[in-house]
């Protein structure tokens, strides 16, 4: 059913292509588009082929690779500080994070550290400790670097 629908869709295409000096170039790219189209299935039923993709590759939840955790740890404190920028309206390098215990399973950590500087300084600490235990990702402690 599917092949019908697209070889309609390119026998419209082909029909649509304005005159000119591209209009043969346009219907023979088509017209191998269409002959692809109905060929590959038929060379699939013949090769006995299921047609859906088969992947040998077994995941193991257990051998996370450390540098997909180190990725992961460092889009979370991107995250945190994105959020955090935006809730509060800080510049995005006035605001670090740091955490400790990381989960990569539950995308949580322990602790979160929370490190102001700059104009970040001024803004309200336990608001932002509070915002950040409020997401539930984990403890946050907010801390201020002045110098």
């Amino acid at each position: 059913m599917m092949i019908f629908g697209v070889a309609a869709v390119i026998s419209v295409c082909g029909f649509a292509a304005y005159k000119g000096g591209k209009d043969i170039a346009v219907r023979f790219a088509l017209a191998v588009l269409l002959v692809y189209t109905v060929i590959t299935p038929i060379t699939r039923l013949i090769s006995g082929e299921s047609g859906a993709p088969s992947f040998d590759y077994e995941f193991d939840p257990d051998g996370y690779d450390a540098d997909y955790i180190d990725v992961a740890r460092d889009a979370f404190c991107l995250g945190i500080e994105n959020a955090v920028c935006a809730e509060f309206s800080l510049e995005s390098g006035d605001v670090r994070t740091s955490v400790v215990g990381f989960d990569f399973e539950t995308m949580s950590a322990e602790r979160i550290r929370v490190t102001l500087s700059g104009a970040a300084v001024f803004a309200d600490y336990k608001g932002i400790e509070n915002y950040v235990n409020s997401l539930g990702v984990g403890r946050c402690d907010a801390e201020i670097e002045i110098g």
